[in-house]
């Protein structure tokens, strides 16, 4: 194995170990942070793979969708290491993305897509990636920019990942004319004065997950049974009972993390409408 390659390999697998124990630390359980986990057990090593690819100009032939074949050896070089300064700036956005599903949906799958369109520019753009002209670096300043691209994939997707937004909880806010209901995938504000068909469920069927987000924790996101058809759903998995109702022509339901607990926020909003 080259030298260089060893010394990436190494050098990522150390940033890994550290990364995975501080979010281990950090967080009370596994779930709490496993999207942040992914993150760096798989979009980290992509961002270091382009790091790679940016600082040494090699390792072309990993790459497909290019003519290599039609390049001299400085254009393949040139458009190698232009190809791996967008896919490590693609992966740092992409890591970020997945961790914020947990936070906004839509922010998220809207980073995603800005990070594939940047990882597709050179692509796009061959004849300006194979004649951007390569840089060589010295040891110190590939060792600043390994540090640079570590620190913007790791430290956003850990504290976006183990922030109090992201954390595997049904949280119920009961406001003076609405409630705020906020969970993975699951975010909502209802009117009292517009929901209808209140009711509880002591042993609702939460049915099929159809788009969304589910765990030993949590489910929530769409979901689809024989009692609603499709409808959202922000509940703890292992508690049965469910409150749902009718909101401007779709169904809602959602519990807390206990019967109990759930039994007296259906009071609450019984109480409320």
């Amino acid at each position: 194995m080259d030298a260089r390659v060893r010394n990436y390999m190494l050098a990522t697998l150390l940033v890994m170990a550290v990364s995975l124990v501080a979010v281990m630390l950090v967080t009370e359980d596994f779930f709490d942070g496993f999207l942040t986990i992914i993150g760096i057990l798989i979009i980290y090593p992509c961002v270091i793979l382009g790091v790679y690819f940016y600082l040494e100009g090699k390792g072309y032939r990993w790459i497909s969708g290019m003519d290599w074949s039609a390049m001299s050896d400085r254009e393949k070089t040139n458009a190698c290491s232009c190809i791996g300064f967008y896919l490590a700036i693609g992966c740092v956005l992409l890591g970020i993305s997945i961790v914020c599903m947990l936070i906004n949906f839509i922010i998220a799958i809207i980073l995603m897509v800005v990070s594939i369109i940047i990882m597709l520019i050179p692509f796009v753009m061959q004849d300006r990636a194979k004649s951007k002209e390569f840089v060589e670096r010295s040891t110190n300043a590939k060792i600043a920019v390994f540090l640079v691209f570590s620190l913007l994939a790791i430290v956003p997707m850990t504290v976006l990942g183990t922030s109090e937004f992201s954390q595997e909880t049904v949280d119920v806010e009961f406001m003076d004319d609405k409630v705020h209901i906020q969970a993975p995938m699951f975010n909502y504000t209802f009117e009292y004065d517009k929901i209808e068909q209140l009711e509880m469920d002591p042993n609702f069927d939460k049915g099929t997950r159809i788009g969304g987000y589910a765990t030993p924790t949590i489910c929530s996101g769409a979901f689809s049974n024989g009692a609603l058809g499709n409808y959202k759903l922000a509940s703890y998995t292992q508690v049965k009972p469910c409150i749902f109702f009718l909101y401007e022509g779709k169904y809602y339901a959602f519990n807390q993390a206990s019967a109990e607990l759930t039994e007296q926020a259906f009071e609450m909003l019984k109480s409320k409408i």
